[in-house]
């Protein structure tokens, strides 16, 4: 319930599924780097997640979307906030219930 609040806009957490360089307000960012230590932060989970579930979230997806052949968007410039493709849900309306 808690990882949920702070899915506000405004907020330094983000609301969204898009991707941008060097932007904080996406959910998927890629940090000014040197090209050795190119990587991309995934600030989509809380820090009450589980940390192995979400790295291996991660590493799925991006399996999936090699399988597939996924072409990623174009990189979000300036605010993510503005107007997402992918906006995340706010509250746990509509999430599955009964996790047991």
């Amino acid at each position: 319930m808690n990882s949920f609040r702070r899915f506000l806009p405004g907020t330094s957490a983000p609301i969204n599924l898009e991707w941008g360089e060097e932007n904080r307000t996406c959910g998927l960012r890629i940090p000014e780097s040197s090209p050795q230590n190119l990587r991309v932060e995934n600030r989509i989970a809380g820090a009450d997640a589980n940390s192995y579930l979400s790295i291996a979230a991660s590493l799925l997806a991006g399996y999936i979307g090699m399988i597939e052949d996924v072409k990623p968007s174009t990189p979000v410039q300036g605010s993510a906030n503005e107007s997402p493709k992918y906006q995340l849900a706010a509250d746990t309306r509509g999430s599955p219930r009964g996790y047991g």
